[in-house]
């Protein structure tokens, strides 16, 4: 059984799914192959038909971690481990990556190397679970916040306008 969270099909083909294992598919859904890893994958994004980026946590660490493949599925390489800082949004684009979570958004190119830290927004920022990027230097996300109403939660939304400097 495989638990899928986030899917992204860069051609009417080519999709890639994400959570509880990665998998791949190239004929359009009709048959999937299973990528084992020790990881939760919260959300996953592709900058071209065989380049995609997952992200979520590790299961043994409980730290964010992010997997990438650059030959359409067939081989998944850990390319980020070790923040305590949730990632649960991604968006990815041939210029790079950019991932948000709880209190923290990072940045990295789009085979997922080079990860570097943003800061959010402290107030009603967090946690965000879905982001959308015009391009790299342009993202809002969205996310429950973290102000309570009686049994209800706030919404957030944040946005960036110069990479990731300042989230408003």
């Amino acid at each position: 059984q495989h638990y899928a969270k986030a899917i992204a099909c860069p051609t009417t083909q080519i999709c890639y799914a994400a959570g509880t294992h990665l998998l791949t598919t190239k004929d359009g859904g009709s048959t999937w192959t299973v990528y084992n890893t020790f990881f939760y994958a919260e959300a996953l994004s592709c900058a071209t038909d065989s380049q995609c980026v997952a992200v979520g946590t590790s299961y043994a660490q409980r730290v964010a971690t992010a997997y990438e493949t650059g030959d359409g599925g067939q081989h998944w390489t850990q390319v980020f481990s070790g923040s305590a800082d949730d990632m649960s949004a991604l968006a990815c684009q041939v210029s790079g990556c950019v991932a948000v979570g709880d209190a923290t958004g990072y940045r990295a190119n789009a085979d997922g190397t080079g990860w570097t830290s943003m800061t959010l927004p402290a107030g009603p920022g967090a946690p965000l679970f879905g982001l959308s990027c015009g391009s790299l230097n342009a993202c809002t996300g969205v996310g429950i916040g973290n102000i309570f109403y009686g049994p209800f939660v706030s919404g957030a939304i944040v946005s960036t306008k110069d990479a990731g400097q300042t989230w408003t």
